[in-house]
């Protein structure tokens, strides 16, 4: 899976992001397939310790692609998004493993969006 992620990253991505939780573990596995840097971007702020939304170094104005293992809604990945953005990232790009409807609604707040697998309900 890790293979088939990273053939989908932005050109020139320099970063890889992941939202809190799941898709920690598939942006470790694209990281150790690519050799990219990673953030992982917390649903809120520390309260201790570094206080930080984002974990990891974030160069400013860094070509980023965003990873998530499922998207429904889309909205966890979006706020991810907006979290790197304010670090200093440039989102270029976001890769679902399995696109459930998410990708609607991130390409309508304007993102690039691309998935491995395209897995929606039938209506």
């Amino acid at each position: 899976m890790a293979h088939a992620v990273a053939g989908l990253l932005a050109p020139g991505t320099e970063l890889l992001g992941a939202p809190e939780g799941a898709a920690m573990l598939l942006v470790a596995a694209v990281s150790l397939e690519t050799g990219l840097p990673v953030s992982v971007v917390r649903k809120q702020a520390k309260e201790y310790g570094t206080k930080a939304q984002v974990e990891g170094i974030v160069p400013t104005g860094a070509v980023t692609t965003l990873l998530e293992d499922v998207s429904t809604t889309g909205h966890q990945v979006q706020r991810a998004a907006e979290g790197l953005t304010a670090a200093g990232a440039d989102v270029r790009r976001i890769v679902l493993v399995i696109d459930r409807g998410g990708a609607d609604h991130l390409r309508a707040a304007g993102y690039e969006v691309e998935a491995v697998a395209v897995l929606r309900p039938a209506d």
